[in-house]
């Protein structure tokens, strides 16, 4: 029973597969994708949906309004729920704007208390001595002049 489900469930798939790649054709040698057909409304049918929608339209407004009731023990449709924009005084302002820079020049100072511990704890760069780096740049251009005279060599020979 199994295998004859699964055969069939093959076929159909192969008849959809070419069905598709038949249209897809089609469509390429056209260059326009074919448009649907235009169905007739006329001002009847057209009006007769507005007012099925609108009935629709208004009892979800209605569920909606009796959810919000449930949930906050009002609909929203309230004066009282529209709040106006709240002001901070100038002097609120001042107050949080004072505690944020306390809050900055704290986190500053403690950084800084940071970067000294790790300067004292990191050593001291090594450096290259004039006379080691001279000695290291002779026996660069040696090697170079080597590499030069037996490349020379071999291109003759």
């Amino acid at each position: 029973m199994r295998w004859s489900l699964r055969s069939n469930h093959d076929r159909v798939r192969r008849n959809l597969t070419k069905s598709y790649l038949v249209r897809a054709k089609n469509w390429a040698r056209s260059d326009t994708i074919p448009a649907m057909p235009k169905l007739k409304m006329d001002r009847s049918i057209l009006e007769a949906a507005l007012v099925g929608l609108g009935h629709t339209l208004s009892e979800v407004t209605s569920k909606i309004a009796e959810i919000k009731r449930v949930l906050g023990g009002h609909d929203g449709t309230d004066a009282q729920t529209q709040r106006t924009q709240r002001t901070m005084s100038a002097a609120a302002r001042a107050k949080i704007a004072a505690a944020q820079r306390q809050r900055w020049a704290a986190q500053k100072k403690q950084q800084g208390q940071a970067s000294a511990l790790a300067k004292q704890a990191s050593p001291k760069k090594r450096r290259i001595n004039p006379a080691a780096r001279k000695r290291m740049a002779d026996a660069t251009r040696k090697r170079w002049a080597e590499y030069r005279a037996k490349k020379t060599k071999s291109q003759k020979g």
